[in-house]
């Protein structure tokens, strides 16, 4: 410490002091230095602080730098400040000091934060949003436009294609604005609408007398067919899928699977992907019949899925009655005569007027 008592030494005319020992020593130079450095070493989060310098007053200053583009925080809050910054040691508090506006301002923890996200958010359609910004280790911020449900395809500033959502936009600090890729170019976003993709199932499954109507989309972007059998309207056609046995009762609706692009049915509860369909035939009908009705062949029309057969009597007998109930009036008609089975309904058909068929409960022969 500052002053010292020298003593000369008059055996070899030079001055000494005394050590901490209690020992002279003897002088060869003499110079003031500065104290050891007494603030203790801050450190924290992406910040760098250089080796403590003293000026001429033997003042200690060091330089906090940011690692990457960040700003400086002081004691965990408050303001940001432009990296590097000086921080001054005060000898009287051992600690390091920042100058706030002219006035210093002890430092008890220091870190480099990002800057507030100079990107506002763009203009938003209905059913699409923005997630919250997130600042990666260059203080770059991302964000992922998305749309609900995310059946729907996002449109950046009205212009086609329509992209999957969700999509990472990027803040461009020079603009300020978002940005996506635009095939490999930065392209700036105002305005995120969410639109119905183009049908992302190509192929609408064809099959033998299978009649498809053309892919519709709904309020949910989900495209469907309505399918039904080549059939007379009366009889009752069953699609077969992927050649199966377990047949389902047309008209039936198709939906579009945007994962697999291919077209499923509803199997008892379970979208089923459809690889192959056709239509079958229902079963043939019943009618209860006399001992003397003669029955002809039953030829079925593949294209309207109707049996058909001709009503004989047996020899001595010249009358066919025909009864919608067992119990109601018989309808009389000179044999032959014809009925019809549309495929898959419970009874055979005989025409009451022309045009007009009804359904038979029982057929007999009358002299």
């Amino acid at each position: 410490m500052s002053p010292q008592t020298l003593t000369c030494d008059t055996g070899t005319a030079q001055y000494t002091y005394t050590d901490g020992g209690g020992i002279q020593q003897q002088i060869a130079t003499l110079d003031c230095v500065c104290d050891l450095n007494p603030c203790p070493t801050l450190t924290g989060s992406m910040v760098t602080v250089s080796t403590p310098t003293s000026d001429a007053a033997c003042t200690y200053t060091a330089t906090a730098t940011c690692i990457n583009p960040r700003e400086i925080q002081y004691n965990g809050a408050g303001a940001t400040y432009m990296s590097p910054q000086t921080l001054t040691c005060d000898a009287g508090t051992s600690q390091y000091t920042y100058d706030n506006a002219g006035t210093p301002i002890q430092v008890n923890t220091i870190d480099c934060i990002c800057a507030v996200n100079p990107c506002p958010t763009p203009t938003l359609g209905a059913m699409a949003s923005l997630s919250t910004p997130t600042a990666d280790a260059t203080c770059t911020y991302t964000a992922d436009a998305m749309c609900t449900p995310t059946t729907f395809s996002l449109q950046f500033n009205g212009s086609p294609p329509p992209l999957l959502s969700p999509q990472a936009l990027t803040c461009d600090t020079g603009l300020m604005q978002y940005t996506y890729d635009n095939a490999g170019t930065p392209t700036q976003v105002n305005l995120i609408d969410c639109v119905c993709d183009v049908n992302p199932c190509p192929t609408v499954p064809a099959g033998t007398k299978v009649l498809t109507s053309p892919p519709m989309g709904d309020g949910s972007c989900e495209y469907t067919v309505m399918a039904d059998c080549m059939k007379d309207p009366s009889a009752v056609a069953v699609f077969r899928f992927n050649g199966a046995a377990t047949d389902v009762i047309g008209p039936l609706t198709w939906t579009c699977d945007p994962t697999t692009m291919q077209y499923t049915y509803d199997n008892a509860g379970t979208p089923t992907q459809i690889n192959t369909v056709e239509c079958v035939c229902g079963d043939k009908c019943f009618v209860n019949r006399g001992p003397t009705v003669a029955m002809g062949p039953e030829p079925l029309d593949m294209m309207t899925c109707i049996y058909t057969r001709m009503i004989t009597c047996d020899p001595g007998y010249t009358m066919v009655e025909l009864r919608q109930t067992p119990g109601s009036p018989g309808d009389f008609y000179t044999p032959p005569t014809p009925m019809r089975c549309p495929g898959g309904i419970p009874n055979w058909q005989y025409e009451l007027t022309p045009g007009n068929w009804v359904p038979a409960s029982n057929v007999d022969c009358r002299p």
